[in-house]
């Protein structure tokens, strides 16, 4: 299994369910609002980055947002305001997320 994944799953996913599981794709883990701000703590206590935060409603992507040219994906600050738009939306969301693990942590967690 993807140490990056084991990495995840113990330190940002515990105590969440996976929504999806295939050949191709160990898991995906989608979270409702209040789950993802919890995701978003942890992701910030541990240091780690957020390249991509996916929108979802009724099963359907709705966006995309990333982190613009210079930000660095460890900055908090974009991943928190383009979490707080996103509840400005009007309408119930589902959220996932690709992340940045610095190998250190990933080293760290292995021993």
């Amino acid at each position: 299994m993807n140490s990056g994944f084991e990495y995840l799953r113990r330190h940002v996913y515990t105590g969440f369910s996976k929504i999806s599981e295939d050949d191709h794709t160990p898991a995906v883990y989608c979270f409702t609002e209040t789950e993802f701000e919890i995701v978003l703590q942890r992701v910030q206590l541990l240091g780690l980055g957020i390249t991509r935060i996916k929108l979802w409603s009724n099963n359907k992507l709705v966006n995309a947002v990333c982190p613009n040219p210079g930000i660095e994906p460890n900055d908090p600050t974009w991943y928190l305001n383009a979490f707080w738009h996103s509840q400005t939306l009007g309408f119930t969301l589902m959220y996932s997320a690709s992340f940045q693990i610095p190998y250190e942590l990933i080293m760290g967690d292995l021993n």
